[in-house]
């Protein structure tokens, strides 16, 4: 439609924006900053900073779940972007399965991805800042 069309499909009638409660999904617990969300229809952005993580040796994935709205099944996988410091291995993105509530976090080596593991944090001082959007 035009730029001028209001009929009820182009309106803007589902926005929202809070905070959520991110936690670790398998070992331990960590510290959370600015954990934001913003739903607009049915796409949600979140984002947060997560830190001081108690497990730093279990070889299990490191997730975070808590999303703030369940996530659309056959809605297709969710990527987003993180930066994270004090880590072992390079971290390169934030990623949600489709059938999956759990922000799960990945690193690209000889062409295969493989999920940041507890132990793959270095430090008292490791930390992310990630951001994602999904379908719900």
């Amino acid at each position: 439609g035009s730029a001028l069309d209001a009929t009820a499909a182009n309106t803007l009638d589902d926005y929202e924006e809070g905070t959520w409660s991110p936690v670790v999904s398998s070992n331990g617990s960590c510290t959370v900053s600015n954990a934001k969300y913003t739903k607009i229809g049915n796409s949600v952005t979140i984002t947060a900073n997560v830190y001081s993580f108690t497990d730093r040796s279990a070889t299990s994935s490191l997730g975070i779940q808590g999303i703030p709205f369940s996530k659309s099944s056959g809605s297709g996988s969710a990527v987003g972007s993180v930066i994270g410091r004090n880590l072992a291995v390079d971290s390169s993105g934030s990623y949600v399965s489709d059938t999956g509530a759990i922000v799960y976090f990945y690193t690209v080596s000889s062409g295969a991805y493989t999920n940041l593991r507890h132990a793959d944090l270095n430090s008292t001082d490791s930390d992310f800042h990630f951001t994602l959007t999904y379908r719900v």
